[in-house]
């Protein structure tokens, strides 16, 4: 029924999650100890240190995972009979021992060292792409964000500039005004007079007056 086409199926689980597990485990620390030897950035890409070191990895996590393969395969060729996990591996320890649940793992090891290292040379120069891309489009933004900061900061300080001159120039008309203001002893003296001869009596007197404070200051 329904049930025989998921004949196989916790087997299948078992294989394929520890495999991709010991598979990337093994690629990162194989690239990781190559890149120690040579120097090589995270980012750089090499294509045949790619399809050497992925190819290991697949061929590690395949020996590795052979044994739940023999179950899975052992289970889907007697589905017939709809063998549970555990029937499935007596009836490979009656039959061939442990010797059994490694069989064609040879075989299998190829298969998965060529199709990883294909993979991981393709994934690290698609990621080697994506990376330099980035790289190169935040130096980009920073270059923008950097000219938009000078240009937000040129009319601040022209403003600057132009206050401290107008203040400067305000300044020195005032000294100017007070400078024009500052009159002299004898030429006040005789402003002092002309304004009280034109003032009459009184004029006179205070003209007088203012006289001889000049002449007491002089």
């Amino acid at each position: 029924g329904v049930r025989g086409l998921y004949t196989g199926y916790v087997p299948t689980v078992l294989e394929d999650v520890p495999d991709m597990a010991v598979k990337f485990m093994s690629y990162e620390l194989l690239r990781a100890t190559h890149m120690t030897l040579t120097g090589r950035g995270p980012g750089d890409s090499d294509a045949l240190a790619d399809l050497v070191i992925g190819g290991s990895s697949g061929a590690v996590a395949a020996a590795v995972t052979t044994p739940f393969d023999v179950v899975k395969t052992r289970m889907m060729c007697t589905a017939a009979e709809s063998p549970s996990l555990m029937q499935s591996v007596k009836m490979v320890m009656k039959s061939d021992g442990m010797r059994g649940f490694f069989a064609g793992v040879g075989p299998r090891a190829v298969s998965s060292a060529i199709n990883s290292a294909v993979f991981f040379m393709f994934f690290e120069a698609i990621r080697s792409h994506l990376e330099s891309n980035d790289r190169h489009a935040r130096n980009a933004r920073a270059a923008m964000v950097g000219t938009s900061r000078r240009c937000a900061a040129t009319p601040a300080s022209m403003a600057v500039v132009n206050k401290e001159s107008a203040i400067t120039l305000a300044e020195g008309r005032r000294g100017k005004k007070l400078r024009g203001m500052e009159v002299p002893a004898n030429g006040g003296a005789t402003n002092a007079i002309a304004r009280g001869d034109a003032a009459g009596p009184l004029g006179l007197a205070g003209a007088t007056l203012t006289l001889s404070v000049f002449g007491k200051k002089d």
